[in-house]
C-alpha cells in the first residue's frame, strides 16, 4: 500500500466516522468538494480525478415493492492504469447494502429506471455542481460541516503519523 493510498483510505474513514457520528444527511456536495480538494491538492497516482453525477439505486425493496432513488448524487470518479473507481464520500449512501450507480440516465433507463421529468432535471442539476467543481468554482454546501469534517479527519491524520513515527523508525 502506498503512503498516499493509506492517506486516502483513512480520509474516506474518517470522513465515514464524522458523518455517522453527526448524522450527516444530504452532504454529498460538500463530502464530494472536500474529497476532490483533498485528493487535488495531494500527490496521487491517479491519471484523472473527477466530481461526477450519478443516479444512485438502492435495491433493498420496501414492503411496497418498490426501492428507492437518489437521482441527484455526486461521487468522485477517478482513473489509474485504465481502470475507472468510483468513490462515495457520503456515509448517507455508503452505509447502504445493495446499491447501484449510473453515470448517465441513458444507462439508468437501459436497466429499467422509471425516468421522469423530476429526475431528469435533478441529474442535470447535479451534472452542472459537477462541472462546478471540476472546473474550480467551489461549491461547499455548508462551510461549517466542511470545516469541521476537515479538522476531524486532520486530527485522525495527525494521530496515525504520531502512531506510525513512535511504531517505526523513520530516521
Amino acid at each position: 500500500m502506498t503512503p498516499y493510498r493509506f492517506g486516502e483510505e483513512l480520509t474516506l474513514q474518517a470522513m465515514m466516522v464524522y458523518q455517522k457520528k453527526h448524522n450527516i444527511k444530504k452532504g454529498c456536495m460538500t463530502n464530494v468538494q472536500y474529497l476532490y480538494d483533498t485528493i487535488t491538492n495531494s500527490p496521487h497516482p491517479y491519471s484523472s480525478v473527477k466530481a461526477a453525477p450519478v443516479i444512485c439505486f438502492i435495491n433493498d425493496v420496501s414492503p411496497a415493492g418498490v426501492g428507492n432513488c437518489f437521482g441527484g448524487h455526486l461521487i468522485i470518479e477517478t482513473e489509474r492504469d485504465n481502470k475507472t473507481e468510483i468513490i462515495d464520500p457520503s456515509y448517507e449512501v455508503t452505509s447502504l447494502k445493495n446499491k447501484l450507480y449510473y453515470k448517465t440516465i441513458a444507462e439508468f433507463k437501459l436497466a429499467g429506471g422509471p425516468i421522469d421529468k423530476e429526475l431528469i432535471e435533478l441529474f442535470l442539476t447535479f451534472k452542472n455542481l459537477a462541472d462546478q467543481i471540476n472546473d474550480g468554482v467551489g461549491i461547499v454546501h455548508d462551510k461549517d460541516f466542511y470545516n469541521k469534517q476537515a479538522d476531524f479527519v486532520e486530527s485522525i491524520h495527525r494521530r496515525a503519523e504520531v502512531a506510525y513515527t513512535e511504531n517505526y523508525d523513520v530516521s
